[in-house]
Formats: structure tokens, C-alpha cells, sequence
């Protein structure tokens, strides 16, 4: 045999592809070689297709329906609007949306004091002229 000789066997992730040497799925390179295996492993990637969009609003912009049902809860349920906005704070939080966060965080404060003082919530609905 040839000291040179190859077999061009499909490509395996957990081999090296120029020397055939066994190698982690988390490995840079070849311990045998020192072949740079995440060139491989990108190359051999198919092409990526970006996912459509749900929500109809853009991720960094402020979600119009969200914003109105918060308020709306904090006006006639406080409690629940406390709720809602804790966890829309929360997972905002998460998405790295930090305005509609920081909506949500001001929109459970606005829960914490009606929840402490009723009549504030009363008085502002009459000035507002809602029943």
C-alpha cells in the first residue's frame, strides 16, 4: 500500500476528514493531525432557509396588542394585569426586547398601585369617562 493512500468513504462527523482519526462532535481539530474540522462541518452544512414571521410586528419594534391588553387589565383588573405584565417583562426579558420590557415593567407598577389604592383607579376611569 501506498503511504499516501486514502479511501474516499462518505464523510463522517465523528471522524477527521484528512486523516480518518476519531474525534469528538465538540472538536476544533484533529489531536492526530491537527486538521481544523469546523471548516469541514460548515461546508457540509446545507443551505440555511430563514423562517417567516408570525407576529406581524418587527422584533426590536413595540407590540401594539400586547401594550393595549395591559393596559386594559391594569385598568379593569389589576390583578391579572399585574400577572400579565410580569410575565410579558419576563419573557421580553428573554428576547432581548428591552423597550416593550420596560412598557410591561411600568404597566405592573401601574397594577401595584391600584391594587394599593383602589379609588385612584376609580377616579381615573371617571376622569377618563369610562364607567
Amino acid at each position: 500500500m501506498q503511504s499516501g493512500w486514502r479511501c474516499d468513504l462518505p464523510r463522517n462527523p465523528n471522524r477527521c476528514p484528512n486523516c480518518g482519526e476519531r474525534v469528538s462532535p465538540f472538536a476544533a481539530g484533529c489531536a492526530l493531525c491537527g486538521a481544523e474540522l469546523d471548516v469541514d462541518r460548515h461546508s457540509r452544512r446545507g443551505p440555511r432557509v430563514a423562517l417567516p414571521s408570525i407576529g406581524g410586528s418587527s422584533p426590536r419594534g413595540v407590540d401594539v396588542a400586547a401594550f393595549v391588553l395591559l393596559v386594559l387589565l391594569a385598568l379593569f383588573a389589576p390583578l391579572f394585569g399585574l400577572i400579565v405584565g410580569g410575565l410579558r417583562a419576563w419573557a421580553t426579558e428573554r428576547e432581548g426586547r428591552t423597550m416593550q420590557r420596560n412598557i410591561a415593567i411600568v404597566l405592573a407598577g401601574v397594577c401595584v398601585v391600584f391594587l394599593i389604592d383602589p379609588i385612584a383607579s376609580l377616579d381615573l376611569l371617571y376622569r377618563l369617562g369610562l364607567p
